[in-house]
């Protein structure tokens, strides 16, 4: 299956990629103005589904986690300084989230969250920079994301920090428009 939003009415939805239907997951308001579902992302083993829930005319956003089925939907953080919060990767036991928060002043973090608690940690404040994709690896050491090198650049780097937010971050120079970074099933 693959995870979209309804625009008609904001929900979560799934379509099966066997037999083409589609099914709701959640039963938000049923107005787009009072809320919606945004960005999702399946967890490994399939069963759950990560997604930002936004908070429509409030002007903020939930990380929350439901399950395939539509049960056990969890707030797992309620972001209340800023406009969207992003569930980007899981990690490969499907116990953490890596997330990319926005605050007010539009600044960008890139954040670990428990699933079990939402309890979270920030690994790395990007300011102004937004990486278009946060991507952790199969082994769980290491998340790599890209970013613009400049504001009045289109070029963007890809960098590699370790997921402990220990050690330092690595970044792969390269003048050019690099975006998009995925780890290869073997990590390399």
């Amino acid at each position: 299956y693959f995870t979209g939003l309804n625009w008609k009415n904001g929900d979560l939805a799934i379509r099966d990629l066997k037999t083409g239907a589609r099914e709701y997951v959640t039963s938000g308001p049923g107005d787009l103005k009072e809320g919606y579902a945004y960005y999702s992302k399946p967890s490994p083993d399939g069963k759950l589904i990560a997604y930002t829930w936004s908070l429509g005319s409030e002007g903020k956003s939930q990380l929350r986690v439901i399950d395939v089925d539509g049960n056990h939907d969890k707030v797992l953080y309620h972001n209340p300084d800023g406009a969207f919060i992003y569930p980007r990767s899981w990690s490969p036991d499907g116990e953490t989230l890596v997330a990319f928060l926005v605050t007010d002043t539009t600044a960008g973090q890139i954040a670990l969250f428990s699933v079990k608690d939402g309890t979270h940690r920030i690994l790395k404040s990007l300011n102004w920079r937004w990486p278009a994709t946060t991507d952790i690896s199969p082994d769980g050491q290491f998340i790599a994301y890209d970013a613009p090198l400049s504001q009045d650049s289109n070029d963007r780097d890809v960098f590699v920090l370790a997921a402990d937010g220990r050690g330092s971050e690595i970044q792969l120079e390269n003048p050019a428009f690099d975006s998009h970074p995925l780890w290869t099933p073997d990590g390399r």
